[in-house]
């Protein structure tokens, strides 16, 4: 059984309290002295237009509502978000990045209680774990047709760590290596390209593992070099020490000398993350066998980013 409300629009007010609707016999609703708006939950509702439009307010509850032809919800300002049973047809426009930092959870038909898939009891539940994982993927799936693309990036990425969050669970649960890497490998794809939405923060970390790399490499001997580091060095401090005339020069010299050390290490770390090649590796001891786990990890993380820059490039 339905009831049946044409058109309910909340334009750019502030609620000090939660803002609730739900299903209703009579379609009638009332705002209490704390600014709360609530309908009966008797029975679910049919909304035909529903806009929600710049409002302040702690919090938003939806339950047992089906919203028929156009839902405007955007640029409001809120903390919590909970929803239960809802049916979006007709028009949906639900810009997801309004609940970015948002308390989103599943409550039931009374909005009474809540499930975030946050704890372990929560994440054993399988039902309320994919109504969730439904909505968000309906939010994704709206904004990727409306062309919002950080919006549905957004969306995606808290998708994903809801997943990230049941894996870990199931690893907790049920210890094994199949598990593991399936927790580490999602945790990695958020850190390293936000689960295939932000090619740009991949190339930023890149960037400083290769530079850690680099400071690595300078401390070792490598081929490249015109002189050795410690030859360099030593050749400063004697002439600090002698006074010698043309001081300022050598040590001018010495100074280059070490910065062209530094950019053949960097060369080097480069060279080896991107796995470029370079026949025999031009260095000696434990930076020899260290070049070859870097070579691995580069290629392994730029086929990650070149999976997120495919991702992003048609979308």
């Amino acid at each position: 059984m339905f009831s049946n409300i044409e058109n309910i629009v909340l334009d750019q007010n502030n609620f000090f309290g939660w803002v609730n609707v739900f299903g209703n016999a009579s379609g009638d609703y009332g705002i209490n002295d704390e600014g709360i708006v609530t309908w009966d939950n008797s029975v679910s509702s049919k909304i035909y237009n529903f806009d929600m439009v710049k409002n302040n307010f702690k919090g938003l509850g939806l339950s047992l509502s089906k919203f028929i032809e156009t839902t405007n919800f955007i640029n409001n300002d809120f903390n919590n978000y909970q929803f239960k049973k809802l049916d979006f047809g007709g028009n949906l426009n639900f810009d997801f990045r309004q609940l970015v930092d948002v308390n989103i959870s599943l409550g039931n038909k009374y909005l009474d209680s809540s499930y975030h898939a946050i704890t372990d009891h929560e994440l054993s539940q399988y039902d309320p774990f994919m109504e969730l994982i439904q909505f968000y993927t309906l939010l994704y799936r709206n904004d990727k047709e409306r062309g919002n693309i950080e919006s549905a990036n957004d969306a995606y990425y808290e998708l994903s760590e809801l997943y990230t969050r049941k894996y870990a669970y199931m690893q907790r649960k049920e210890p094994n290596l199949n598990n593991w890497f399936k927790w580490r490998l999602n945790q990695l794809l958020g850190y390293y390209i936000g689960y295939g939405t932000d090619p740009a923060k991949a190339l930023v970390i890149s960037f400083y593992i290769i530079i850690f790399f680099s400071v690595f490499y300078f401390f070792f001997p490598s081929e490249w070099d015109v002189s050795s580091k410690s030859k360099i060095l030593k050749n400063m401090k004697l002439t600090i020490n002698k006074n010698e005339p043309k001081t300022f020069q050598i040590l001018i010299k010495a100074v280059a000398l070490l910065f062209l050390s530094f950019l053949n290490a960097f060369t080097l770390s480069m060279n080896s993350f991107v796995t470029l090649g370079f026949g025999n590796i031009p260095t000696k001891g434990l930076a020899r066998y260290v070049c070859i786990v870097q070579g691995f990890l580069g290629w392994f993380l730029l086929s990650l980013f070149s999976v997120a820059l495919i991702n992003q490039v048609i979308f």
